[in-house]
């Protein structure tokens, strides 16, 4: 029996980093350490499902905490009340007093700074009927910035536990619930101008589906569709405001994120921002208050199911569908075994056949055990079919599976396989089979010294840092790569022997880096003054850096996304640490070569977020701009052949434009700057340059503010992400490796036939012919034409010679189709000084065009066996003199 549990919102301020402990059988122990004015600490013993204590612990200690002790299984935590203030010289809110209530009435001292038990600050508490506490999430870095918890709600008759996060915005209007679902289908939307006024969900229950409204419905609303059941919702990005002339807060924007990487946004990013997320989670219902508008907005989250391994050693599974037959099969090898499959398969009518009357029947593998892992991993494979056996791949080595049909029959014709998906391998060659995507944050700290970036690796085995007595003076690393070499990096000066904090790789790596960073001494500009690294396993290094009984002065910066792997660094340095930033490592990718980069937006940090995601390419920027701001960005990318245009900020007259040679041309940097123009509340992007692959320079805006560079070396930029309002407010960027040059084909022009009358052409060279036209007169053909393909792109040649009252005739070649033959006649005709083309016949590899003309004169036939034809050159006046042919050889992929 499954259980729900209600996520309540964090109560106090916005700094230090986010954490979520998720929810456990019950909370054993609380301890609490506290400074004259804040919670400093606060640390959890909770106890899982199988009876083990798991501990987690938050902010600094710096006294010995106080102690509160539930008697667990008997009693648990049913209320938490507490206080938040702004204390001191801190900038954002913090934890000043919190209280635990059981089950059994017992209370816990008042823990925080108070003087006879009055407590100072916004008070909250958290209690639901006397439900149970089973775990805690909240912000913390130096001290206990927010808490939230996660109650213990009702059984369930799903499988899968429940969480509803609760709904956050105002306090008015009236309470819905819609329930949990499968899944949601569809969202429709209204919005006024500062508000979210209606909302319609058609969601998906048991096969059916059900379709709730909230809100007061306004003209058409804007739609989005989630293609369920392979798309879910998984994070929805918020804001609430009270807008003038209006009496209650109210929902201002929604931003919508999808498991396929899709957002969509509604609304005017204006006022406190909240999410509603679950890592790991699809959203599956909505709930919240209503009025003339939405006022608050909350969900349910249910967990993602994972699919269930049924071959010895599974760590992972995947599934390619049902199809009816295979076509290629590609395997890569490294020393010790398989690193990488992937299959052609045959689809209804499509001509993937292995031979005719050709189908697997059997394959046999073998799986050795895995160095430094309990997984094992794919040592060989071999594949039957009902006539022959392949090679063996790999080495046959270890325990072997046989997977394939019964004897003399395809019923179980093992078409889709489960293999064994192996842990990151010990070879570049496995490891190039997955690809991954990084986010590379921007640096925190000063200006000065020289840039250098380290790139990314697959772990960090040691931080070595020096100091002096004001500054970092001196950061090294120790990174493992890919195949397990050790490569080391360092920066800046050693003047004194470096501390050491050493990383259990392969079982450990780092998830968060804090910092802070000043103007020291007599330097210029600021420098890192002080570093602490935090693990996966909840360990924390030594402050590094200067710091009088713990405390540490300057700019405080953190790095973290969500317990996600820190791969890498970058930043500044020269007599020491001037600037340090970091990469992470995100999701796999669902190409095998392209690893990409997501560049940290940067500018002002209003704005609604947005984030056009990566492409192939970037074919066109249109951007507008007032007299001090970019207001406006648009840009047309290319997907598969398609282009798919979006647009940024407010368009205000006439978009300056920027066309890219594609695809021969690419962006190599953008160069921007940003500031707060003076009578705007906002810091805004004040100019952009972008840098081509051709060396080309365009630039657009005032160079005023900041400046910030987005570059990722020997990549291109492939994407855009960042902030919106009434101009462009942040800009970041994706980056992908830069595509090999494609080898090129050698072409053969074969000589033109026909007459020597009029003016010479020449179409030139292309990779496909995709449609002909052809032209007759009263004695032979009088015009044509043709389109090419060049890339994905389509191509129109000129036309040639004089279309008369009889127009022209059309051949279009099919997908997967190409010339390779042209026959044709040529003669002499009355009036006509030259000979003429008389009659042309296109054939392809698979048929032949009708006859264009009349069997008369001399006959010709272009073609080469192995060869296509992929250009046309001749001669022509008012008729068709002379044609010829480019061939280039047939290649199969």
């Amino acid at each position: 029996m499954a259980k729900m549990y209600q996520k309540l919102a964090l109560r106090g301020g916005e700094g230090g980093s986010e954490w979520d402990d998720d929810v456990y059988k019950g909370v054993r122990k609380v301890y609490v350490g506290q400074d004259l004015s804040r919670i400093t600490y606060v640390k959890f013993e909770y106890v899982k499902e199988d009876g083990e204590e798991v501990t987690r612990e938050y902010g600094t200690i710096s006294q010995h905490p106080n102690e509160f002790v539930v008697q667990y299984p008997d009693e648990h935590i049913t209320s938490v009340e507490g206080s938040y203030n702004k204390v001191g010289l801190y900038a954002t809110e913090v934890i000043t007093s919190l209280v635990f209530k059981t089950s059994k009435d017992r209370t816990s001292p008042t823990f925080g700074p108070n003087l006879f038990g009055v407590v100072n600050g916004t008070k909250f508490v958290f209690e639901d009927d006397g439900k149970k506490i089973v775990g805690f999430h909240g912000r913390s870095g130096d001290a206990l910035d927010a808490l939230g918890v996660y109650f213990e709600v009702d059984s369930l008759t799903t499988s899968n536990p429940l969480y509803k996060l609760e709904a956050q915005g105002g306090a008015e209007g009236q309470v819905w619930d819609d329930g949990s679902y499968d899944g949601v289908r569809t969202l429709r939307i209204c919005q006024d101008d500062c508000r979210i006024t209606y909302l319609e969900f058609e969601y998906v229950k048991g096969g059916g589906s059900e379709t709730r409204h909230h809100g007061v419905k306004g003209e058409t609303p804007s739609e989005f569709v989630i293609d369920f059941p392979n798309e879910y919702i998984q994070s929805v990005e918020a804001t609430y405001d009270k807008p003038k002339l209006f009496r209650n807060t109210v929902i201002t924007s929604i931003r919508l994120e999808t498991s396929k990487g899709r957002t969509s946004i509604f609304g005017y990013g204006v006022g406190k921002k909240f999410m509603l997320v679950k890592n790991g989670y699809s959203l599956v219902g909505f709930h919240g208050k209503e009025g003339e508008a939405i006022d608050a907005l909350g969900a349910y989250f249910e967990n993602v199911p994972t699919p269930t391994a049924s071959t010895p050693g599974v760590v992972d599974t995947w599934d390619d569908g049902d199809y009816d037959g295979v076509k290629k099969i590609q395997i890569g090898l490294y020393d010790e075994g398989v690193s990488f499959l992937k299959f052609e398969y045959i689809k209804g009518n499509e001509l993937f056949v292995l031979e005719d009357g050709e189908y697997l029947t059997a394959v046999e593998a073998s799986y050795v055990a895995m160095a430094g892992t309990p997984y094992p991993k794919v040592g060989s494979l071999r594949f039957k079919t009902n006539k022959r056996e392949s090679a063996l791949f790999g080495m046959d080595a270890g325990e072997k599976v046989l997977l394939g049909a019964k004897e003399g029959s395809r019923d179980d014709l093992p078409i889709l396989f489960t293999f064994l998906k192996p842990l990151p391998c010990v070879s570049a060659s496995a490891a190039r089979s997955m690809a991954w995507m990084y986010r590379k944050l921007a640096t925190c700290g000063g200006e000065g010294g020289s840039e250098w970036d380290d790139d990314v690796y697959e772990g960090v085995r040691k931080v070595y840092v020096g100091q002096d007595l004001s500054r970092i003076t001196y950061i090294k690393f120790d990174y493992v790569k890919v195949d397990g070499e050790v490569v080391t990096r360092e920066y800046g000066t050693e003047s004194q022997h470096p501390k050491e904090f050493e990383v259990q790789y392969p079982d450990e790596h780092i998830i968060s880096v804090e910092g802070s960073y000043k103007k020291v001494g007599l330097y210029a500009t600021d420098v890192i003054t002080s570093l602490v690294f935090k693990t996966s396993k909840g360990r924390k290094s030594p402050m590094f850096g200067p710091n009088l009984l713990g405390l540490v002065t300057g700019t405080k910066f953190g790095f973290e996304d969500q317990g996600k792997k820190i791969v890498g660094f970058h930043g500044r340095s020269g007599d020491a640490l001037d600037a340090l930033g970091v990469y992470f490592v995100h999701d796999s990718l669902s190409t095998s070569l392209s690893p990409l980069y997501k560049l940290d937006a940067q500018g002002g940090t209003e704005g609604l977020v947005w984030d056009d995601g990566s492409y192939d390419a970037v074919k066109t920027l249109r951007i507008c701009q007032d007299d001090c701001r970019i207001t406006y960005l648009e840009f047309e990318y290319e997907k598969a052949g398609k282009s798919e245009i979006f647009q940024h900020g407010v368009k205000g007259g006439t978009p300056s434009e920027f066309v890219l040679d594609y695809p021969d041309e690419y962006i190599k940097t953008v160069e921007a700057t940003y500031d707060k123009p003076k009578l705007f509340q906002n810091t805004v992007i004040t100019s952009l340059t972008f840098q081509t692959s051709k060396g080309i320079t365009s630039f657009f805006g005032y160079k005023v503010g900041k400046k910030f560079v987005l570059e990722q070396k020997d990549r291109r930029l492939v994407g855009f992400h960042g902030k919106e309002g009434d101009a462009i407010d942040a800009l970041g960027a994706y980056f992908a490796p830069i595509p090999a040059p494609t080898p090129l084909i050698p072409a053969k022009k074969l000589p033109s036939v026909g007459g020597n009358g009029g003016v010479t052409w020449d179409d030139g060279v292309y990779d496909d012919v995709k449609k002909i036209y052809v032209g007759q007169g009263n004695d032979g053909v009088s015009f044509v034409k043709f389109e090419y393909i060049k890339g994905t792109s389509l191509v129109t040649g000129d036309d040639h010679g004089k279309m008369t009252l009889l127009g022209a005739e059309e051949f279009v070649l099919e997908d997967g189709e190409y010339l390779t033959a042209l026959v044709g006649y040529y003669d002499k005709i009355f009036g006509v000084e030259e000979p003429v083309i008389i009659s042309l016949q296109f054939k392809t590899n698979k048929r032949e065009s009708s006859q264009f003309g009349m069997d008369s004169g001399e006959k010709f036939t272009f073609g080469e066996n192995g060869h296509k034809i992929v250009g046309f050159h001749g001669q022509a006046s008012d008729v068709i003199h002379s044609v010829g042919v480019t061939v280039v050889p047939i290649t199969t992929e």
